[in-house]
C-alpha cells in the first residue's frame, strides 16, 4: 500500500474519529426542550402508545421518529441517541461523497468532510433535531440537482430517489421539500429531449408515490390518518409567524382568516413581513454562527459571484435561495434553523473549490485545507464549550431521584418549564398525560386531537400526585397569577384549577426548581 493509498483511508477514518468523540462529548449536556420532548415521545410510542393520540407533539411524523430507534434500546440515553445521530450524520456524509463522483477525489472528501461536521458547530441543540433529520434527505436532493445541472441527467433511480427524498423530506420538516426545486430546475435547463425530461418526471412521481405509501403504512400502524392531516396540514399554518401575528391582532384564527380574505389585514401582515425581512442581516451576523463560523456563511455567496458564465452563477444563486427559503418560510427565525442551509454550504463550497481548481490548483487545496481546520477548531471549542455543566443536569437528577424515591405506584407526574421533558425523559414515573405544558399555547392547541379544554377536563378528573415546576413558572401562574396578561396560555389556568380542587404544597426547591406534591 502506497502513501497516497494510506491517506486515502486515514483522512476518513480520522474525520469520522472527530465526529463520534464530539457527539460523545457532548452527549451529557442538557439539550434544548424539544429534544426531550422528541425523546419521550418516542419512548411512548416505544411503549406501543399511539402517535399524536398518546404521544404528541407539534412535529411531523418522520422528525419524532428519529428518535424512535435509539429509544427502543437505550430508552432515556442520551449516549444512544448521539450515536444514531452520528451513524445518521456519517451516512449524509458517505452519501455524498459516493454521489458526487466525477468531481476530483480531494473535493468529494472535503465536501463530505463538510457535511459530516457542519452539525456538530451549533451551541443551541446539542442533540440531533428535525434538522438532522430533513438533511439526511434534502442533502440527496441538492447534490443530486447539482449533478442535474452538471451532467444534464441521472440514472433513473437516481430521479426515483429525489421522489422519494422529497417526501420523506416533507414528512421530517415541512419546509425540506423546497429543495425538490433544485433537480426539477436542473431538469428543465438540461439539453435532455423532451422524452427524457418525461422519464425522469415519471421517476420523481414514482418515487414520490413510493414514499409516500410508505409514510401511510407507517401512520396506519402508529397513528390515524385524521391525526396525520392535522400535523402537516393544519400545523404549518397556526406555526407561521405570519398566522400568530395575524391572529393576536385579530384575536381568533377566524377573524384572522376573514382578515386575510377582506385585505383588511394586508396592512399588518405587511408589517410583520417587513419586520422579519429586517432582522435578516442580523441572522446573517449572529445566528449562522451554529455552522461553526461566519466563514463558511462566505462560500457559497462567493461562489455566486465567482462562478464563471451567467448559467453558473444563477446555478448557485438558486441554490442559496432554495435554502434560504427553506429557513425563512415559517417566519421564525430560531438559530437553528439555519442548520437546514448544511446542503447549501456543502454545493456552494463546491461551486468554490471546482472554480479555484481550474484557476489555481495549489490555491484551491490551501484553501481546502484551511477550511478544514476552521471546521476542526470550532468543532473542539463546540465541544469544550458544551461539556461546561451550569449544575442544571445534577439538579434535574436530583429532583428525579427525589420523586422516585418518594412516589408511589400509579402515582403521575406533571413537569411546567424550560427544559423540563428532560425530567420525563430520564425518569421512569408516568406522565399525566400526551399533552406537554408547551403546548398549552393557543397557536398549538388549535390543532391538539382533542380539544384543549378536554384536556384541561381530563387532567382536572385525575390529577398527578407531582408537580415540577420552574421557580419563575410557579410565581408567574400559582403565587402572583395575572390571568389577564396570560392571553392564550392556557397552563396557568390549568394549575390555578388543579391547586385549587386538590391543593399542592412545595416539598422541596431544587436550585430553580419547585416539588410540589398533591394533598387533597
Amino acid at each position: 500500500m502506497n502513501r497516497s493509498q494510506i491517506n486515502e483511508i486515514l483522512l476518513p477514518a480520522g474525520a469520522l474519529a472527530v465526529a463520534f468523540i464530539a457527539y460523545i462529548l457532548t452527549s451529557g449536556k442538557i439539550a434544548d426542550h424539544d429534544a426531550f420532548v422528541m425523546g419521550e415521545v418516542a419512548q411512548r410510542l416505544a411503549a406501543g402508545k399511539l402517535l399524536y393520540l398518546e404521544a404528541w407533539d407539534n412535529k411531523p411524523p418522520l422528525a419524532l421518529l428519529f428518535y424512535y430507534p435509539s429509544q427502543v434500546l437505550a430508552p432515556g440515553s442520551y449516549l444512544a441517541q448521539q450515536v444514531f445521530t452520528f451513524l445518521w450524520t456519517a451516512a449524509q456524509a458517505l452519501a455524498t461523497f459516493i454521489l458526487l463522483r466525477g468531481e476530483k477525489l480531494w473535493i468529494r472528501g472535503v465536501i463530505a468532510i463538510l457535511v459530516l461536521w457542519a452539525p456538530l458547530m451549533r451551541t443551541d441543540f446539542a442533540w440531533g433535531s428535525s434538522e438532522d433529520a430533513v438533511n439526511g434527505f434534502t442533502i440527496l436532493l441538492a447534490v443530486l440537482g447539482y449533478r442535474v445541472f452538471r451532467d444534464g441527467n441521472i440514472s433513473l433511480m437516481q430521479w426515483l430517489i429525489c421522489g422519494m427524498a422529497a417526501v420523506f423530506a416533507l414528512h421530517a420538516r415541512q419546509p425540506g421539500v423546497l429543495f425538490l426545486a433544485l433537480p426539477l430546475a436542473a431538469l428543465a435547463a438540461s439539453p435532455q429531449t423532451r422524452q427524457a425530461k418525461l422519464r425522469a418526471l415519471a421517476g420523481i412521481a414514482g418515487g414520490g408515490i413510493i414514499a409516500f405509501a410508505a409514510v401511510v403504512g407507517i401512520m396506519l400502524l402508529i397513528s390515524d390518518w385524521t391525526s396525520y392531516l392535522s400535523i402537516m396540514v393544519k400545523g404549518p399554518m397556526h406555526y407561521s409567524g405570519a398566522q400568530q401575528y395575524l391572529e393576536s391582532k385579530a384575536g381568533s384564527g377566524a377573524a384572522a382568516g376573514a382578515q386575510l380574505a377582506t385585505g383588511s389585514a394586508l396592512p399588518g401582515f405587511k408589517a410583520v413581513l417587513i419586520e422579519k425581512l429586517l432582522v435578516i442581516r442580523n441572522v446573517l451576523l449572529e445566528h449562522f454562527t451554529i455552522l461553526g463560523s461566519d466563514i463558511l456563511f462566505v462560500f457559497p455567496v462567493l461562489a455566486v459571484v465567482f462562478n464563471t458564465g451567467r448559467r453558473w452563477r444563477m446555478i448557485a444563486a438558486l441554490f442559496l435561495g432554495t435554502g434560504l427559503a427553506a429557513v425563512l418560510l415559517p417566519m421564525k427565525l430560531f438559530s437553528h434553523y439555519h442548520q437546514q442551509l448544511i446542503p447549501v454550504f456543502a454545493i456552494g463550497t463546491l461551486f468554490l473549490l471546482r472554480r479555484l481548481d481550474e484557476v489555481s490548483a495549489p490555491l484551491a487545496k490551501s484553501l481546502a485545507i484551511g477550511l478544514l481546520g476552521i471546521l476542526l477548531l470550532k468543532v473542539g471549542l463546540t465541544a469544550e464549550a458544551l461539556r461546561y455543566d451550569n449544575g442544571e443536569k445534577a439538579e434535574m437528577a436530583q429532583v428525579i431521584r427525589l420523586i422516585e424515591a418518594e412516589s408511589r405506584p400509579a402515582e403521575r407526574l406533571f413537569t411546567v418549564g424550560r427544559n423540563s421533558a428532560y425530567i420525563y425523559y430520564r425518569s421512569h414515573i408516568p406522565a399525566v398525560h400526551k399533552i406537554h405544558w408547551d403546548l398549552f399555547f393557543g397557536w398549538l392547541s388549535r390543532y391538539l386531537p382533542v380539544n384543549i379544554a378536554t384536556v384541561m377536563d381530563e387532567i382536572t378528573a385525575s390529577p398527578p400526585a407531582w408537580i415540577v415546576i420552574d421557580r419563575n413558572d410557579h410565581e408567574k401562574y400559582l403565587l402572583r397569577p395575572d390571568p389577564a396578561g396570560e392571553g392564550d396560555v392556557r397552563i396557568g389556568e390549568l394549575l390555578r384549577r388543579l391547586d385549587q380542587k386538590y391543593h399542592y404544597e412545595m416539598i422541596q426547591q431544587v436550585g430553580r426548581w419547585r416539588v410540589l406534591r398533591r394533598v387533597g
